[in-house]
């Protein structure tokens, strides 16, 4: 036992970034890891479907499979090599991310010289009848056919491009073809979904799945088994024991999710594996609380655009009523292992993290951070939060729900009156001019006329493509002009916020330029047949002009109304 040297740290690197085996070529098999760890995606069977029937011709084809770096593309190549190698067996295939003919040639240089049989005015397809598969990256593709020199010999591919709407961000292209040129896109490959109001990702739960689960061919497993039973626990194995539990992973999962959708990241299958290194292996391998998962999910700056994003959503750096009462307890209370079993609802985070009294006891400051993550990691059923009622109201919206429209419609109202309505019931004021008389506006006059994409999606649990935000429209009676806002979840937080009592000053107000935006624009396109209202702000006063009562008129009969009085 004593020779015994760790299996498991060297099986897990595998899946860093820096590891050898991150990139596959393409044009070679799978490792018996790999192919393990492959998890079928749609796109895998689109490819397949359209390698089936270009397999059935003779004149030679050329398909460009485009995507972003470590999206997959090569691996997908390689698992098809491994697996239906019948679909390759009369194609040539070219990465343009890992192969050069020559040092001095260029991603661009290689690419012309490989479609040399697909030249616009060059017929040498009678002396080869293979196909030609281009696993090639989009900022890479773009550049081809822009190139001067390419387009002079191979216009027809760059109109084919060009044809496709492959780089048009508001149309979703996964496939096209035209005669002998084919294009399957990895890009509109969606990797989360909403289903039944929540955010899912069954590729990257699989993967997961797969990495943890027990297995014969699950080398990692395997060989934290092995370490085990030779007697070796460090902290590196503690937290794969803690990612190997279900309703921890799912924490995480929603977690990463959460960090995806806000931040608009592109996480690629790449940077998802190495992530899940960063928060299994700590750099250092001393044993100690920063060293633990939930320290490495939550508190880590700088490694990656994901871990980045998670600082941010790090329940220790929350304000909430279930945490404080932790926290609140924590301190009072000397108990430490009553208040443990209290508030930490997983054995196996208890287990590893928390069983050594002494220590907590002589550290107690220090691990409120610690104590706070594991707990929010270890619950079975999560408090409902901001984004969580988002991503409900977004389904909702899609899905036509109705009584969730109607709750975010009278959200939007509410918010409207609480800045802008110095607490009269149907009016917003115009504080533009920054004076003590301010400009009132009757928003009865105003209705919402729909909300864009509404119902878009009847009876469906689950939408693979959508709009991260809400467009609402309004329009002034009896006018065809429409108006939108659009919600996004940053608005929405900031609207549930003011309606729960938040009150922003006039710097973060103005910041939310998606509202305050939409506000002017309804006031500065009042309707000029309607009544508008001045309101001294010092006295309360408001009075109510029209073409019969100039705002200069020296009589005295406009009707003054407090905020009370017009309720």
């Amino acid at each position: 036992m004593s020779n015994y040297v760790s299996q498991f740290i060297e099986s897990f690197s595998v899946l860093k970034i820096s590891s050898q085996d991150a990139v596959s070529n393409g044009n070679s098999e799978l490792s018996d890891d790999k192919n393990y760890f492959h998890v079928e995606r749609p796109i895998e069977i689109d490819l397949i479907e359209r390698l089936e029937k270009i397999k059935q011709l003779s004149k030679p084809q050329v398909l460009f499979l485009c995507g972003n770096v470590g999206d997959g593309k090569s691996h997908l190549l390689s698992y098809i090599k491994t697996n239906r190698p019948d679909l390759l067996e009369n194609t040539d295939i070219h990465n343009d991310a890992t192969e050069s003919f020559s040092p001095e040639e260029t991603a661009l240089d290689t690419l012309y010289n490989v479609l040399g049989k697909f030249k616009d005015d060059v017929d040498e397809r009678a002396n080869s009848k293979k196909h030609l598969i281009i696993a090639i990256n989009m900022g890479v593709l773009h550049k081809f056919i822009y190139d001067e020199k390419i387009r002079k010999d191979y216009r027809d591919i760059c109109n084919f491009v060009h044809e496709s709407d492959l780089f048009n961000e508001n149309k979703a292209v996964s496939g096209y073809h035209n005669q002998n040129k084919h294009i399957i896109s990895l890009l509109d490959n969606q990797l989360y979904t909403i289903k039944n109001g929540k955010l899912k990702s069954v590729f990257f739960e699989e993967l997961l799945l797969k990495i943890t689960q027990k297995s014969s061919n699950n080398s990692i497993r395997n060989a934290w088994e092995k370490d085990r039973e030779m007697g070796i626990n460090n902290i590196e194995h503690k937290n794969f024991q803690i990612l190997m539990d279900e309703s921890i992973r799912s924490n995480i999962m929603n977690s990463i999710l959460e960090a995806i959708f806000k931040e608009k990241i592109i996480l690629s299958v790449r940077s998802f594996l190495n992530f899940i290194h960063e928060i299994v292996i700590p750099d250092s391998l001393e044993i100690e609380e920063n060293k633990c998962l939930p320290q490495l999910l939550f508190n880590q700056l700088g490694k990656s655009e994901l871990l980045d994003a998670l600082y941010t959503l790090d329940p220790a750096k929350k304000r909430r009523r279930e945490y404080d009462e932790v926290l609140s307890n924590f301190i009072v209370d000397t108990n430490y292992t009553n208040m443990i079993q209290t508030y930490i609802e997983n054995e196996e985070m208890i287990n590893c993290y928390w069983k050594d009294e002494e220590k907590i006891q002589k550290n107690v400051a220090s691990l409120l951070g610690f104590l706070i993550r594991s707990v929010y990691l270890s619950k079975k059923e999560q408090e409902p939060t901001y984004f969580t009622d988002f991503i409900k109201t977004l389904f909702g919206s899609l899905t036509g729900n109705e009584q969730i429209a109607e709750k975010f419609i009278e959200l939007l109202k509410k918010v409207k009156l609480e800045l802008y309505g110095e607490g009269f019931k149907q009016f917003v004021f115009d504080y533009r001019q920054n004076t003590n008389y301010v400009i009132g506006f009757d928003i009865s006059h105003f209705t919402v006329t729909g909300i864009e994409q509404f119902n878009a999606y009847p009876n469906k649990i689950e939408l693979n493509k959508f709009n991260t935000s809400i467009k609402v429209v309004y329009e002034y009676e009896k006018s065809d002009d429409n108006y939108v806002i659009e919600i996004d979840y940053p608005l929405y937080e900031f609207l549930c916020k003011v309606k729960m009592g938040y009150r922003p000053n006039r710097k973060v107000q103005a910041e939310m330029t998606k509202f305050t935006g939409f506000i002017d624009k309804l006031m500065d396109n009042y309707p000029n047949d309607k009544n508008v209202y001045i309101l001294n702000r010092e006295t309360r006063y408001l009075m109510e002009i029209n073409e019969k009562k100039s705002l200069f008129s020296a009589t005295n009969n406009i009707p003054k109304l407090t905020a009370k009085e017009s309720q």
